[in-house]
């Protein structure tokens, strides 16, 4: 069954579950200050386009022992189109296990 509406959804699952918050606003905080309603926040399209070009493919980076660097150097970009803005990005060190 399907039906059109000129308004958005009012499902808890269109507020609660179709959005993505910046990496600092937990659940608690999102109900606190009201970003579950923010427009900018739902995921609408997914025709995201993104490429990281430093570091290079297949680099290595040593982690541990002797001249271990403090800092690394991350350069890309990423755009949604449609006027969008992407509200982040996020990188694993290690296979996916954490970002």
């Amino acid at each position: 069954k399907m039906w059109v509406s000129s308004e958005p959804s009012k499902s808890h699952y269109h507020f609660f579950d179709n959005r993505v918050l910046p990496p600092h606003v937990d659940a608690e905080l999102a109900t606190k200050e009201g970003w579950w309603f923010k427009d900018e926040y739902i995921i609408n399209h997914m025709n995201l386009n993104s490429a990281m070009f430093e570091p290079r493919h297949n680099s290595y980076f040593k982690l541990t022992g002797d001249k271990v660097a403090k800092t690394m150097k991350v350069c890309g970009y990423a755009y949604v189109g449609g006027g969008l803005k992407v509200i982040r990005a996020e990188i694993s060190l290690d296979g996916g296990k954490t970002w």
